[in-house]
């Protein structure tokens, strides 16, 4: 069983949840219905410092019941360029973690990019979830 809330072997390599800072991710809001919100930062440029991939997503403390999707862009802000579109449900909002695997998905993101996430949701713009995201050097 991994922790997936911190660091753990997956793969050959060490696995670290970012946001670093802390326990929760990294806040997300939908746009309208079914229409993406912003990107938001999830790992700072310069921030790892080997090549990488994605692993997981880890999704936290919904504001209730959502069906939605997940956009990790790499890149500036502004210019982000997506490498995962992970859709997925939500029947509650009691706690809990939703992790999505994409391990083989997303390809290999070179050292010091900047990676960001977005939230849409059928629901609109009301809804927001927690992300986090799972990275292995490679």
């Amino acid at each position: 069983m991994h922790n997936y809330s911190s660091k753990a072997m997956y793969g050959g390599g060490i696995v670290t949840s970012y946001p670093t800072a802390t326990c929760a991710g990294t806040a997300l809001t939908g746009g309208a219905a079914n229409v993406d919100g912003a990107y938001v930062i999830i790992v700072a440029g310069s921030t790892i410092t080997t090549r990488f991939r994605i692993v997981g997503i880890c999704l936290d403390t919904p504001s209730g019941a959502m069906i939605g999707r997940v956009k990790v862009g790499v890149g500036a802000t502004g210019s982000e360029v997506k490498v995962l579109d992970e859709k997925f449900e939500v029947a509650t909002d009691a706690g809990g973690y939703l992790k999505i695997d994409t391990t083989g998905h997303g390809g290999i993101i070179p050292a010091n990019s900047a990676v960001s996430a977005l939230l849409a949701t059928t629901a609109g713009g009301a809804q927001t979830i927690n992300c986090s995201l799972l990275c292995e050097p490679c």
